[in-house]
């Protein structure tokens, strides 16, 4: 039955960190939610949460750091890249890794300049 929900789900599942694969109710009537969950390895709790629509506390906390990210990066007139971007935020009391700022610059489309030494 695995090998039947791969071949009729023809849509490709992204699994990126924190988010189920792309599933819709209808094919939910087609395949139980046990199967679906086994061949995609998630615990079916988890499928449920999703189907309710809920948001992760980690997503909310990138919103908001990415609103300020932005904002950040508008007043330097795009200049900054995520290790100046870190210090700022460092400056107003902000604990964030510069990995995590360069992440969400990246999503975002955001990226510093750089100036030409001569």
């Amino acid at each position: 039955m695995e090998r039947g929900i791969l071949k009729k789900l023809s849509v490709s599942f992204p699994r990126e960190a924190g988010n189920l694969p792309v599933y819709s109710r209808a094919q939910g009537q087609i395949f139980p939610p046990e199967k679906i969950c086994k061949v995609f390895q998630v615990n079916r709790s988890s499928y449920y949460t999703y189907l309710a629509g809920a948001v992760s506390q980690r997503a909310q906390a990138n919103k908001n750091l990415l609103a300020m990210i932005k904002e950040v990066h508008q007043k330097s007139k795009q200049h900054y890249g995520s290790p100046r971007i870190q210090q700022v935020l460092k400056a107003h009391k902000m604990q964030v890794f510069r990995s995590r700022v360069a992440c969400l610059m990246q999503q975002a489309g955001a990226s510093g300049n750089e100036e030409k030494k001569i």
